[in-house]
């Protein structure tokens, strides 16, 4: 198994683990692991680490898979965070898609480079953790 999933009740966070070779299968296989599980409850933080991924296998029916999973199972999500934590800069940009794509899902969504900047975001307060745009980046703010 290229994943491993915990749950945290104490703080209300699921962590997705990914190592590897992942391929859009496994990962779709990690997102019904994790949000699909009883363990997981809806409006609790997700924290999906990434840096363990050596390659990522993804082609066109391979992101369609995963939206059809996001959007399959949406019903469970709830009101809560969802922070994705990739190093590789390719990888940055299949997430990125993938949160484009899925924009629509009323769930706050952010892509980082560091588990501790993604941590502290998913910790923090609402009104302390910033907007971020349509991809999950930090929302461009006027002075």
């Amino acid at each position: 198994m290229a994943y491993q999933i915990t749950f945290d009740p104490a703080s209300r966070q699921a962590t997705g683990y990914l190592a590897g070779i992942i391929t859009g299968e496994a990962f779709a296989e990690a997102m019904r692991a994790l949000y699909l599980a009883d363990a997981w409850a809806p409006g609790w933080s997700a924290l999906w680490d990434f840096t363990a991924v050596t390659e990522l296998v993804v082609d066109a029916a391979d992101v369609e898979l995963i939206l059809a999973t996001t959007h399959a199972c949406e019903y469970r999500f709830g009101p809560g965070r969802t922070a994705f934590v990739v190093r590789d800069d390719m990888h940055r940009v299949v997430a990125a898609l993938l949160l484009h794509r899925t924009r629509d899902i009323p769930r706050e969504r952010r892509l980082f480079a560091s588990l501790l900047d993604a941590r502290a975001w998913l910790d923090a307060p609402p009104e302390a953790a910033g907007a971020a745009d349509e991809d999950g980046q930090p929302a461009e703010t006027e002075a």
